[in-house]
Order: structure tokens, then C-alpha cells, then sequence
């Protein structure tokens, strides 16, 4: 019953929580699109999110982990969605910065790739590599809102914050 609970129904759980999590921007996406504004969407998030599946991914595919490869295959595709959408909605210099994370993840991955590949030793070494990168990525990730923080700090007004916890308080109701 241990095995069970430990080997299959909490890794469920972690799964599914996981998708929850990559599919929760879709919606104001959506919004968004119909709207054709970002609003005070932050999309670095979104791009993040793109390089952090594709690490967790990989992990997973290495550890033949389906627990971890089932939600970041999910999430890579919400992740591109989300990004997509919000790229042709932003301004020239939140694309232009939009660009660079992702020509940066077009990097990053060939290499850690070629890495893993051709000079890794063992096995262990590449699934570490590949650890690393997907919490190193992990700490942008959940950093990038931060700099939804600083623009309220530097503006001194906390609508995007405010109209986020409004959202989630109209949808607590209904």
C-alpha cells in the first residue's frame, strides 16, 4: 500500500498539479487575444516557462520518468501557446527582450544537448546536468513575476496586482 501511495499516487498527484499550474495563464491569454492587448499581463513568465518545460522534459525522457515528462510535454505546449500570444500582443521593447530569452533557450538547450550527448561519462552525469538546468531555470521561473513587483515599486501603483486578485476573487464567487 506504501509502494502504492509513494511510487504512483502522490507522483499523480504532483503531475497533475503541475498541469494545473502551465494551464493556468491560458485563459487570460485567451482574454487577452480577444481583447488584442496584453493588459498588465507579465509575459516573461511565459517565456520562462518554455525553457523550463523543455529542461524537465528532457529530464524526464532521460529518466523514462513519466510522472515528469507527461505535465512538461503538456506544459510546452501551453508554455508556446502562452508565449506566442503574447508576443504578438506586446510592445517592440517587451519583444525584443521576449526575443532574447527565447534565442537564449535556443542556445542553452543545443549545447546542454551536445553536453549531455558526447561528454557526459555516465548516465548519472547527464541526468545531473540536466537537473541543474531545470532548477536553475526554476528559480526565473518563479523570480520572473518579480518583475511585476518592481514595476509596481517603480510606479507606485499596484493595478496589474490589484486586477490579478480581483480576477481570482470574481472566480471564488461564481
Amino acid at each position: 500500500m506504501s509502494d502504492l501511495l509513494l511510487h504512483t499516487v502522490v507522483p499523480s498527484l504532483g503531475a497533475a498539479i503541475c498541469i494545473v499550474m502551465y494551464a493556468t495563464p491560458v485563459q487570460a491569454c485567451l482574454k487577452a487575444a480577444q481583447a488584442k492587448s496584453l493588459g498588465d499581463i507579465n509575459p516573461i513568465p511565459f517565456a520562462v516557462t518554455v525553457a523550463n518545460t523543455i529542461a524537465w522534459l528532457t529530464y524526464g525522457l532521460l529518466k523514462k520518468d513519466p510522472f515528469v515528462t507527461t505535465p512538461n510535454a503538456v506544459g510546452v505546449v501551453m508554455g508556446i501557446f502562452c508565449y506566442t500570444t503574447a508576443f504578438g500582443l506586446a510592445e517592440d521593447k517587451v519583444r525584443r527582450k521576449l526575443r532574447d530569452i527565447m534565442c537564449f533557450n535556443a542556445l542553452l538547450f543545443p549545447a546542454l544537448g551536445v553536453l549531455t550527448a558526447f561528454y557526459c561519462a555516465t548516465y548519472q552525469d547527464q541526468l545531473n546536468i540536466w537537473g541543474l538546468a531545470g532548477n536553475a531555470i526554476c528559480l526565473v521561473y518563479y523570480g520572473a513575476p518579480l518583475s511585476t513587483m518592481a514595476d509596481v515599486i517603480k510606479t507606485r501603483n499596484s493595478a496589474s496586482i490589484m486586477k490579478q486578485q480581483k480576477r481570482g476573487k470574481q472566480k471564488e464567487s461564481e
